[in-house]
């Protein structure tokens, strides 16, 4: 894991890059491909192989599950996951345009000087993110705007079109920024990513929220189960709440 931290942004990158074009496609005719292996893949610079999770070769150990790529600025807490006060991590998602076509939605700059919600949930059209989650913020959507927010954003490691489709369904069109996070390299980078394999779903991020303030981290809450404290009315009652006077002593 030290190795991977000690990598810069672009060998990480690359390293994920390379894995993600490992696999070869099967001609014409061939049967079904199995499951893809986790393999080990050099990165030029990085003086090692590094391999997905569960790889099961020598460099397995060296490919991050969850811990955060370094970055100038950007902190975590002792669970890894990005903490009060930190810049938000460099990245790329994507989302669907009016057009149809596939675009890259550059965080920081999509983000920068703005106040923004950005949720997380583990997928869509999944049960709780469909019935509680993503409505919530749709339906309170005026409430946050007057709690002074610029944007509301929901991220998911699903593609953009999915995501394109589910805000769709939950008429979060003008409402909710619907961001797709399709390899789940920014869940890892805001230490947010978990393995839901045994579920068969694979690589998903955690629910969470973020408060940011011209991409600084004023507030992040990761909900063990349920939507809990990451909900809408937790957030707009958060970002509103005035501290509670100190009782006069008797």
């Amino acid at each position: 894991m030290a190795q991977w931290n000690a990598m810069t942004p672009e060998q990480q990158q690359a390293a994920y890059a390379q894995y993600n074009t490992a696999a070869p496609a099967a001609a014409a005719g061939d049967a079904p491909p199995a499951k893809r292996q986790n393999t080990a893949v050099a990165v030029p610079g990085a003086g090692n192989a590094m391999a997905p999770p569960g790889a099961g070769g020598p460099a397995a150990a060296n490919w991050p599950s969850q811990a955060p790529p370094a970055e100038a600025g950007v902190t975590h807490d002792e669970s890894g996951v990005i903490s009060v006060g930190s810049q938000l991590p460099s990245g790329v998602l994507k989302r669907k345009a009016a057009d149809g076509s596939i675009e890259d939605v550059d965080v920081k700059a999509e983000f920068g000087g703005k106040k923004v919600v950005l949720f997380g949930v583990p997928g869509a059209f999944t049960p709780t993110c469909s019935n509680e989650h993503l409505p919530g913020y749709v339906e309170r959507h005026e409430a946050i705007t007057a709690a002074g927010f610029d944007v509301v954003a929901c991220m998911a490691v699903n593609d953009a079109h999915v995501m394109a489709a589910w805000g769709e369904s939950c008429e979060a069109d003008g409402k909710v920024m619907m961001l797709s996070d399709h390899e789940s390299y920014f869940s890892i980078k805001l230490g947010v990513r978990m393995d839901k394999a045994s579920a068969s779903l694979g690589m998903r991020c955690k629910r969470f929220s973020l408060v940011l303030n011209d991409c600084v981290v004023e507030s992040v809450t990761v909900a063990p189960e349920g939507v809990g404290d990451t909900g809408a009315e937790e957030t707009c009652l958060r970002a509103k709440k005035e501290p509670e006077p100190e009782p006069e002593a008797e």
